[in-house]
This record gives C-alpha cells, sequence and structure tokens, in this order.
C-alpha cells in the first residue's frame, strides 16, 4: 500500500490479551508481557520493541491486527507538510 508502511511481528505463543500497543511523544511501543506457570515455577517473560514514527503521522490512523502469532501494525505514511519551508523576504 503506498499511503502507510506495516510492520508484521511474529509472536508464537502470545495471545493478544499479553500485548499491550502504545504511542508515547513520537514513539511506537510494542510490549509483551506473559506469564508462565509450571508444576512448581512461575515466571514472566517479557518483550519490547519502539518504532519511531514522523510527527505529522495521523495516529488516530495507526491500526493494530493479531491473529495465528502475527501481529501487523499499520501507519499511515505522513502527511507533507506545505508550509516545512517558508522564505522569509528581506526587506
Amino acid at each position: 500500500d503506498e499511503n502507510s508502511i506495516k510492520l508484521t511481528i511474529t509472536l508464537k505463543g502470545i495471545n493478544k490479551e499479553d500485548l499491550d500497543i502504545h504511542i508515547k511523544k513520537n514513539v511506537l511501543v510494542i510490549m509483551v508481557e506473559k506469564e508462565i506457570s509450571g508444576e512448581s515455577s512461575h515466571s514472566k517473560q517479557s518483550f519490547m520493541q519502539q518504532f519511531l514514527i514522523p510527527k505529522n503521522t495521523d495516529r488516530s490512523g495507526i491500526t493494530a491486527e493479531f491473529a495465528d502469532g502475527v501481529l501487523v501494525v499499520t501507519i499511515p505514511k505522513p502527511t507533507k507538510d506545505k508550509h516545512e519551508i517558508q522564505q522569509i523576504t528581506i526587506q
């Protein structure tokens, strides 16, 4: 898709409830925390991945889908700022 960027991450053995995806400032954060219980032991497995996103990205357009151990995050490509360069007249 020309209008978006797709991040695909394979997370085998992970449930949707183990995932936390959020944006902090201009960073997309994907966190996984899974509790593993055995007969006599109990432990946690955690994973975090961060992706820098452009400031002018439409955050409300970011979506995430998780199915069959595969997470796909779709990020709209940033819009071009028409006022990125503004010429100043010298008097």
